[in-house]
């Protein structure tokens, strides 16, 4: 059998009732919702005349509906530009989403009752009715000034951030929480000659030295995972292409609600102070070595001496003339930045005792001599003067001793040295028959040192020393040797 439909019951009085009352509360609740919305909301007929605002409209505004009710609101808000000027409903883009049917969005400048003006964001939307025809509009606004005081706050503070940054005497940059560096000063872009297109986001791992580059970006992406200060030396390549010592160093970033927004650091060139700091671990090294070599020397000269010396009183004479000889050549070394001292000036620190104007005779160029070289000469000098004085040309007051000395220069900066020493006019020599500390001194010692030899003659008419050698020979005699060569 065919079902059929009940036949349609025409509303009872009681229906229609009830269905009022239904309408009155679906009124009732759809005013409140309005009424308590936080978005001023206006309706407006097909003549763009407002028919409806709600409360928070009418807080926004100043005005109440009654104010409003049945007139454009464009004349009652939007009448006017900050700047004075009027303007026409026709230029509204509020008022254009009722003839073109088309919602519309963006910002405008309200003026309040109050005559004050105000930024909004805005969504006009047209009212259909079943046919599709617009026969009014709904706009929502909302007012944006606190909004804009932060917009135009926080680009201020931004604008203060880049001035100083740029004006900073570091580098400096900023990322995001994801790692994208948006930010580095103009002191980066001057010293590494990047352009802002080649160093944002992660092109800045691009003027790290390629040995380096690794290290730097492993340091930086565990650092930003885990949310934590870093800091990383590296090589970074200045805009000449040179690379030089470089310290990176950032902080991490956290908002009010303690998210995390990204780093803001510095690099800081520290080639000087990175140069300093081996040149400083050599002079470490250099004074353990020499201190160590010292101390064998000064063991060595005390044993020797008191091998050698008869008395007492010529060991305490023999041992404090050869200590004064050694802490002498040690002050000419030590007021020598570049540690290397004159031999002239060598000679006459032992010589210029002795020295009248006639009794010295010195001969030569010019010439720096290396830091060892250079204490194995004054040792050796202080030798051959003590002798002199004692039994040679300086004993005697005719006497006088002459040297001379001469560079011959290589191509390979190996100099050829030889330095001769004459005593005339003293008593006459004959030849010991026992060695002392200085022939020792100059054969083993000054000959090794120089990488050549040393010749010494006794013929009647004054001691002869023939010195020959390189200034800079390969490698250092070493002085811990010193005792092996005297204790012999």
């Amino acid at each position: 059998m065919e079902h059929l439909s009940p036949p349609h019951k025409p509303l009872s009085e009681s229906d229609q009732t009830s269905e009022h009352l239904n309408e009155k509360e679906l009124r009732r609740q759809l005013n409140a919702i309005l009424d308590n919305a936080s978005v001023s909301i206006f309706l407006m007929n097909e003549h763009q005349q407002c028919t409806y605002m709600n409360a928070a409209a009418e807080r926004l505004t100043g005005y109440t509906l009654q104010e409003t009710r049945g007139r454009a609101l464009h004349d009652v808000v939007h009448h006017t530009h900050p700047d004075g000027r009027h303007y026409p409903l026709e230029d509204c883009p509020i008022d254009r989403a009722f003839p073109e049917r088309n919602r519309m969005q963006g910002e405008e400048t309200f003026v309040h009752k109050d005559g004050s003006f105000y930024p909004v964001a805005f969504t006009a939307s047209p009212i259909r009715d079943d046919l599709g025809n617009p026969i009014g509009t709904i706009i929502e606004v909302r007012g944006i000034a606190e909004e804009k005081a932060r917009e135009t706050a926080l680009r201020e503070s931004e604008e203060r951030f880049r001035n100083m940054a740029d004006h900073a005497p570091v580098m400096m940059w900023v990322t995001d929480a994801g790692g994208y560096c948006n930010y580095l000063n103009r002191a980066w872009y001057q010293y590494t000659g990047q352009t802002v297109e080649e160093a944002r986001g992660y092109g800045w791992l691009q003027a790290t030295h390629p040995d380096d580059r690794q290290d730097a970006e492993r340091i930086f992406l565990e650092a930003n995972a885990a949310h934590q200060a870093f800091r990383v030396e590296y090589r970074l390549r200045r805009a000449d292409g040179a690379y030089r010592w470089a310290i990176d160093a950032a902080a991490p970033r956290f908002g009010p609600d303690g998210e995390f927004l990204g780093y803001i650091g510095s690099v800081i060139d520290i080639d000087e102070r990175k140069e300093a700091e081996e040149r400083q671990e050599l002079l470490v090294q250099e004074l353990h070595h020499r201190v160590k070599n010292n101390l064998a020397t000064v063991q060595s000269i005390v044993n020797f001496t008191l091998k050698t010396s008869e008395t007492v009183e010529a060991f305490n004479e023999g041992i404090s003339n050869r200590i004064s000889a050694l802490a002498r050549s040690h002050s000419m070394l030590t007021s020598k930045p570049d540690q290397t001292s004159d031999l002239k000036t060598i000679l006459m620190t032992e010589l210029v005792p002795y020295d009248d104007g006639r009794r010295i005779r010195l001969e030569g160029p010019e010439l720096g001599v290396p830091g060892d070289v250079a204490m194995a000469i004054a040792m050796a000098v202080h030798e051959l003067t003590t002798n002199a004085a004692k039994y040679g040309a300086l004993s005697s007051r005719d006497g006088h001793v002459e040297i001379s000395w001469a560079v011959e220069h290589g191509a390979d900066s190996e100099h050829s040295f030889s330095m001769n020493w004459l005593e005339r006019n003293g008593p006459s020599v004959t030849e010991p028959t026992k060695r002392g500390f200085g022939s020792i001194l100059l054969e083993r010692v000054l000959g090794r040192q120089l990488g050549g030899s040393v010749q010494i003659a006794y013929p009647p008419t004054g001691v002869q020393v023939l010195i020959r050698g390189r200034l800079h020979a390969p490698a250092s005699y070493p002085y811990a040797a010193f005792a092996k060569d005297l204790n012999r």
